[in-house]
């Protein structure tokens, strides 16, 4: 056999190259193979906003508001993920290098805090809540930056829900359009489409609330997307069985006779006592027999001929795998949110567990409030900077944009974790503006309030007749030396007096 015989007897695969090889080469992916075992994957592989078009993402949405509603499993799990986000609000600590700059921001903060929102009030604890409930269920929202042009005449927010920023064509090839964003040539966002307003909103007036996550992703997805179908079943489930035990406590009784008619008018003669007393009838009676089982089992008897078969509906559900199905997709539900399922389920694990836990939850909620301190930071900026052009801010310092937010406390069951904290305060490892900042305040407040009350106890002793704190000290805690060295200085004012 020639060369060329030996050539021709490969077999070769569509891209030109010898079979086996190509072969060997695909055997490092099982996953890449087709077989008859598993279900045929038909998505192409394409960009993230392609994968999230409009109708795929309004679906979601639907479905995600819907369980919201009405499952409280659902209801559950968000409103948990909320509290363990926001908790008590987040809290700017501003640190510019003057400190009497610092005092005048915080108090216009606070008064601008009481209602920052256009339309229904809200305040910044009720508008981080709902952003962050709207990031959770619809994927995304958006704040636009406006202002009260009838009122108060003051920068406020006004909340966009994700349905509203919508549609819009674009007519310009080099402007293209992803789902109401408008881009430009290199794929940023100029300004976005809300359905109500004649004209879009320029990207600098609207703040986009949400997480990507995939590289190219535009608008945001539900943090249930891997979760509806699973928790839809679940409704479904539960409903059926709540109707299957509806039914099963609905059966009626089944009395055999020997007629096997029923007279309704000797029933209605038994119910008002008009052929005896009806409790007083046997069932070996057979003139009565069938006013004994009327009067037994009440107006909705069934009574068959002797003879007759009859077997009862006997309800067997749920069955005995049936807790243990509904906690397997239960936890399912609550894995999809990156949450660990005993952070939003009640359930029945040990200390070293439930450690565990918490600091995988912890972990996972850091990178949610640091974005959300992000965008809430731009929101502060905006709704301040009036007041820092012409008001009770200007003339600022030069470094008045450096500030912290501080979020609430970490998730921790460790009952020694508040003296440890104590003692990293004491030994300089933890500052008191993070020790006071979890708690949503301020430690310039809390040392200075600290003082002042201090400083008026004092006070209080001093113009009690004590000559000192330590002389007050001594007598609280009824130290013996100090009854001595009283009767001792009595004993010598009386030998002066003799003297």
């Amino acid at each position: 056999m020639d060369g060329s015989t030996k050539m021709n007897s490969i077999i070769v695969a569509p891209n030109g190259k010898p079979a086996a090889l190509e072969l060997l080469r695909n055997q490092f992916y099982e996953g890449s193979k087709f077989s008859r075992n598993r279900s045929i994957i038909l998505q192409p592989l394409q960009e993230a906003h392609k994968d999230l078009d409009r109708f795929t993402r309004a679906e979601l949405c639907k479905s995600a508001r819907y369980l919201y509603k009405n499952s409280p499993l659902i209801r559950g799990i968000v409103e948990r993920l909320v509290t363990l986000t926001i908790g008590g609000g987040f809290h700017p600590i501003f640190k510019s290098s003057d400190p009497a700059w610092n005092e005048r921001a915080k108090l216009v903060w606070k008064n601008k805090s009481r209602n920052v929102s256009l339309g229904a009030k809200s305040s910044m604890l009720q508008y981080q809540r709902s952003v962050a409930r709207a990031r959770f269920v619809d994927g995304e929202c958006f704040s636009i930056k406006t202002s009260d042009d009838h009122v108060t005449y003051e920068d406020r927010l006004q909340g966009v829900e994700s349905e509203r920023v919508v549609g819009g064509v674009s007519s310009d090839v080099k402007s293209p359009l992803v789902d109401g964003f408008n881009l430009n040539s290199q794929g940023t966002v100029k300004s976005y489409n809300i359905k109500g307003s004649p004209s879009p909103y320029l990207a600098e007036n609207v703040i986009h609330h949400f997480t990507p996550t995939r590289l190219g992703q535009y608008r945001g997805e539900t943090i249930l997307s891997a979760a509806i179908n699973t928790a839809r079943d679940v409704d479904d489930i539960l409903a059926l069985e709540k109707a299957a035990v509806k039914e099963a406590s609905g059966k009626t009784d089944v009395i055999k006779t020997t007629s096997g008619t029923l007279d309704p008018e000797a029933f209605r003669t038994i119910r008002y006592g008009q052929s005896g007393d009806m409790f007083g009838l046997q069932a070996d009676d057979s003139g009565s027999k069938t006013d004994y089982y009327l009067a037994q089992f009440g107006a909705k008897p069934i009574v068959m001929k002797k003879g007759d078969e009859y077997t009862p509906y006997q309800s067997s559900r749920p069955g005995s795998a049936w807790q243990g199905f509904m906690d397997f997709l239960g936890m399912t539900i609550c894995l999809s949110t990156s949450m660990p399922p005993s952070i939003t389920v009640p359930m029945s694990v040990g200390g070293t567990d439930i450690r565990r836990d918490l600091d995988i939850a912890q972990r996972v909620v850091d990178p949610w409030q640091l974005d959300l301190a992000a965008e809430f930071d731009e929101c502060l900026e905006y709704l301040l900077e009036m007041e820092v052009i012409d008001g009770p801010l200007s003339n600022p310092p030069k470094d008045y944009k450096l500030r912290c937010w501080k979020f609430p406390q970490k998730i921790n069951v460790d009952r020694q974790q508040a003296q440890q904290d104590r003692e990293d305060v004491m030994h300089g490892l933890m500052s008191l503006e993070e020790y006071h900042g979890r708690w949503s305040e301020n430690a310039t407040e809390v040392e200075a309030t600290i003082l002042s009350e201090v400083t008026a106890r004092r006070n209080s002793i001093v113009s009690a007749g004590f000559k000192d704190v330590q002389e007050f000290v001594q007598y609280l805690s009824l130290d013996a030396r100090s009854f001595m060295n009283q009767q001792n200085q009595q004993a010598t004012d009386t030998q002066k007096h003799a003297t």
